[in-house]
Order: C-alpha cells, then structure tokens, then sequence
C-alpha cells in the first residue's frame, strides 16, 4: 500500500475510533451467551488473523449474512475499552483489525483496505 493509502486509511480510522468522540458504540460477531466470549475472526489466505469490527449493527449483521455464518453467532455491542481489552489479553495475536469489511470472493483485497495493524488500532481507539 503506497504511502498516501496509508495516510488516508489511518485518518479514516482515526476519525472513527478516536477516543475523544462522544460515546460511539461498536459491533463484533460473538458466539455463546455465557462463558468466554468467542469472538469471530478471519483467517487471511497467508494465515494472517483479522478481528471485523463493526460501526453499526445493520454493517454486522449484513456481513454475518452475506458470509453465511449460522445461527449461533450473534451481533454483540462492545465499547473502545472492551476492545482494547481483547485484543491486549485473549486476542493478543490478532494481526489486523477490519473496520467494516465486506465479505466477497477477493475478500483478501477489501480486508487489506479496511485493515489496520492490531497495535495500531489499540493506539487510535486510547489516544
């Protein structure tokens, strides 16, 4: 990705997870009710770990449809510092985190555009 696609994709991303911004909930795609939360995450062509992050739950709930995920994985609301928690603890080897990603068969492509690297989402969402 050349350098102006970085710049633009990180003001993207800093515009919508930055701290600062009143109270903005976001969305992930969860399996189980009780228990440790098992959070969905995909699995790049290269191995490479993504945790989808949504802005809305109409955004997660057309990704779960459209990648034909089945009944037991559910929407779930989540704050900034619930993330943050997850991908420092559980889901500390998550490589990248998607911002709305859309699922289609060149998915690798759209992932890479709406992906930032694990450490540097942690830094946008606590400033």
């Amino acid at each position: 990705m050349t350098n102006e696609a970085n710049y633009f994709f990180g003001e993207l991303f800093r515009e919508n997870l930055s701290p600062s911004r009143p109270y903005s909930p976001y969305w992930l795609i969860v399996m189980g009710e009780t228990g440790p939360l098992e959070v969905l995450t995909i699995s790049w062509a290269g191995g490479e770990e993504t945790l989808p992050v949504f802005s809305s739950e109409g955004e997660a709930r057309v990704f779960k449809k459209s990648a034909g995920l089945t009944s037991s994985w559910r929407t779930r609301e989540t704050s900034a510092g619930e993330l943050t928690s997850l991908l420092l603890g559980p889901y500390d080897g998550i490589e990248r985190v998607a911002l709305d990603p859309i699922p289609q068969a060149d998915g690798v492509l759209t992932l890479r555009l709406t992906s930032v690297g694990r450490k540097e989402f942690v830094e946008l969402l606590t400033g």
